[in-house]
């Protein structure tokens, strides 16, 4: 997957990725395969940080009122 990084001016304060730049990631990442894709909508959607995602268990995965659920372990042990 080749995605070009933005260019950074030092002297603003960094703001993220607005609402077009991260549904371009997601698609960029769909085409590059389940695990991809799956990993980088952990993270845009959900706010994760990168070590709180690649932490999650899939033995964790299930389902409450017909919405697929996933036990994450936040930052300072909070879930």
């Amino acid at each position: 997957m080749h995605v070009r990084r933005p260019r950074l001016d030092y002297g603003r304060t960094p703001t993220g990725l607005d609402r077009n730049e991260v549904g371009a990631m997601l698609v960029a990442a769909g085409l590059g395969g389940t695990q991809e894709h799956a990993l980088l909508s952990l993270l845009a959607l959900n706010g994760l940080r990168v070590s709180e995602a690649i932490g999650a268990n899939i033995e964790q995965l299930g389902s409450e009122r017909g919405h697929r659920t996933l036990m994450i372990l936040r930052k300072g042990g909070r879930s």
